[in-house]
């Protein structure tokens, strides 16, 4: 290669860089997507009352519960109108401080109760004592956290609450949180091409069972199968790809391979084969719904943040191809065209693709619906306004029309939250609104709010259908 043609190279290879910083800077989404900054707002308080009575007592109720059971905090024994300083902390999966802090002024009789008490400063501003957890954030800097209890192989840990004022501790104490209730007992299961964890509730059986399916990220779904355990129900967490030997990235995943969980839960001896029902999020909706509709046995579905329409999977080194098949054949789906979000993608640089999937909606055709009036029970759809990965919400809205005009005779029940995201934890922690490299939406009150309205509905759903 000549010196021009050397020289030529290298200046398209900085104009190429230069393009890549560019892109970079201009599309990046605004920090708001991720403002998880610590701010300390008792350390912040420049003076406090003085003197502190000895007799100061911090009450925080229950001590030992599952972690999406409410907090009750109290604050006693204080001066008429003194201010305190309440602090929560924890360490997440990473061995990173998760922390959150806020001032309040006692009453007449010298209490505070966050249940009944606005904060005079925190990152809330309403009465609430279970944001001492939701709010907490991570101490040390970091660009997208996502707080992961410890708990894959524990069955608890440790949350501090500490009254405080001045640099003097005043009362302190440590709750238990735990994500899987006492009694419940999961097992692996490796069968063939059904790969997944089996949870079982205590008590005495036959129990009700759902099928547990999750998104786009594979592997093996664990929390929430824990999570009906932990409420009566048996759970089969089923991993459809990401996980060996299953195919590694979610694409023509043949849906017998559902319908045979289904069938394998309905033959457990704890389980009443007349009371299956699934339950999906995400992309894993999709699987959901498409097997409630397919399956005679199953008893109703719950679809979470779900899609109305068949997708093309995750794998496009052949070219867009659906997410799933059936008896051998890919089901008729939609993709969405290809955007300056895939180049942000792979720029690291988390993104919405919402508008991608309402652009890609608008080529709809009847054959790639799915044909939720098939199911043969129950449907609850739960879903946020604001999701930024793609229009649940108005997926949920089609389905909705889509059931009644066929005269559909089982009840469907909605939840859509208003200014919500895409996705909720069942548990009373730090909620998620970015997961790179995609934005999930929704702000910190309205997630929280789709987490306590959705799973009140599930349970209400669950308890309709089988009993308490």
């Amino acid at each position: 290669m000549t010196r021009r043609g050397c020289l030529a190279r290298t200046l398209g290879g900085l104009l190429a860089l230069l393009l890549l910083l560019l892109a970079w800077l201009f599309l990046a989404p605004r920090p708001r997507d991720w403002d998880w900054q610590y701010h300390d707002a008792v350390a912040a308080q420049g003076s406090w009352d003085s003197p502190y009575p000895a007799t100061v007592r911090l009450e925080v109720a229950p001590q030992d519960a599952l972690a999406d059971v409410p907090l009750a905090v109290r604050v006693t024994g204080l001066r008429p109108r003194q201010r305190v300083g309440l602090r929560a902390w924890t360490v997440d999966k990473d061995g990173r401080r998760w922390e959150t802090s806020g001032i309040w002024q006692a009453d007449a009789a010298g209490a505070v109760d966050l249940s009944r008490d606005r904060p005079l400063r925190a990152p809330f501003t309403e009465p609430d004592p279970s944001a001492l957890l939701t709010a907490m954030r991570p101490v040390s800097p970091a660009a997208h956290p996502l707080f992961l209890a410890p708990t894959d192989r524990l069955p608890a840990y440790r949350v501090h609450i500490r009254a405080e004022a001045g640099g003097r501790v005043l009362a302190e104490m440590a709750i238990t949180r735990r994500h899987v209730a006492r009694g419940v007992s999961c097992t692996e299961v490796r069968e063939g091409d059904l790969v997944g964890v089996y949870c079982l509730p205590p008590g005495d059986s036959p129990f009700p069972a759902v099928l547990v399916l999750g998104g786009s990220e594979g592997d093996i779904p664990r929390i929430w199968p824990a999570w009906w355990a932990s409420h009566g129900v048996a759970a089969l967490g089923l991993a459809y790809f990401g996980v060996e030997p299953l195919p590694p990235n979610l694409v023509h995943i043949p849906l017998e391979r559902f319908l045979r969980a289904v069938d394998w839960l309905r033959d457990r001896p704890a389980v009443d084969a007349e009371r299956v029902f699934v339950w999906g999020v995400s992309r894993g909706s999709e699987a959901a719904l498409l097997t409630a509709a397919y399956h005679p046995g199953v008893a109703g579905v719950i679809a979470v943040s779900p899609s109305s329409v068949v997708w093309s999977g995750l794998d496009f080194s052949q070219g867009p191809r659906s997410a799933w098949t059936y008896r051998g054949r890919p089901l008729p789906f939609l993709t969405t065209a290809l955007s300056l979000d895939y180049l942000r993608m792979g720029l690291g640089i988390p993104v919405a693709l919402r508008d991608e999937f309402e652009r890609g909606l608008r080529k709809a055709t009847e054959e790639v619906f799915i044909p939720v009036e098939r199911v043969r029970g129950p449907v609850l759809l739960i879903a946020g306004t604001d999701d930024r990965l793609w229009p649940s919400d108005v997926f949920v809205r089609q389905m909705e029309e889509r059931l009644a005009a066929r005269g559909f005779s089982h009840p469907v029940r909605t939840v859509v939250v208003e200014a919500a995201g895409h996705a909720f934890s069942p548990f009373l922690e730090p909620p998620v609104r970015v997961v790179p490299p995609l934005v999930l939406g929704g702000n910190r009150e309205a997630n929280l709010h789709l987490a306590r309205e959705g799973t009140a509905a599930m349970l209400d759903w669950a308890a309709a259908l089988f009993g308490p």
